[in-house]
């Protein structure tokens, strides 16, 4: 399995994360054990025009989100999943935590 991270909108700020682990039937086994291996970290220009999608896939995608990056405030978040037509999957989501900081000051 692959879960993926991507930031879309104006071109400067577009970014890619990839993440591989495995699943044994009963729990997923990741192959970055280290949580700072885990960090992501979007410089964002233009947040009204920004997009951060997730989306799990195994050949072909499993289950995704989007949702607007201006949107995202800080703290844990739970990240509900969809399949592939946008109807959401029953009790399926990723949990986040996300820090926003301003650095136009």
């Amino acid at each position: 399995f692959v879960l993926k991270i991507r930031l879309r909108g104006a071109k400067c700020d577009e970014k890619n994360y990839e993440f591989s682990f495995q699943s044994d039937g009963f729990r997923y086994i990741f192959e970055k054990e280290d949580p700072d291996e885990w960090q992501m970290e979007f410089d964002i220009a233009y947040p009204l025009e920004a997009v951060l999608m997730v989306s799990i896939e195994c050949g072909d995608t499993i289950c995704k989100a989007i949702f607007p990056a201006a949107s995202i405030r800080q703290g844990y978040r739970i990240i509900p999943l969809c399949d592939v037509q946008y109807k959401p999957y029953a009790f399926s989501a990723i949990l986040g935590r996300f820090e926003v900081a301003d650095t136009n000051n």
